[in-house]
């Protein structure tokens, strides 16, 4: 469905970032998503679990970034989006 209709990025949230949050990305970046996770919308049964997930995810899967870093990326995305056409061509 996701490609269907073009998607293919994806930002992971959610808890258990050691098991289920992992899966997931492991899983979308093996039918070839662009896979960013969220660090901090997420969380592990433990600290040491979380970051060592983190760790492996942006080693192997994709990238690893903070919510600060995504509403910045879509701030600049939506200032590039509404500037009048000349504006953006000029």
């Amino acid at each position: 469905m996701l490609k269907r209709h073009g998607i293919r990025s994806l930002l992971l949230a959610g808890v258990a970032t050691d098991t289920c949050v992992e899966a997931t990305g492991r899983d979308a970046y093996f039918i070839d998503y662009y896979v960013t996770l969220v660090a901090d919308c997420c969380a592990g049964a433990g600290e040491r679990d979380h970051r060592v997930a983190l760790e492996r995810f942006e080693r192997d899967y994709g990238t690893v970034v903070n919510s600060a870093d995504v509403i910045q990326a879509w701030q600049r995305s939506d200032a590039l989006t509404t500037r009048p056409l000349a504006a953006r061509t000029g």
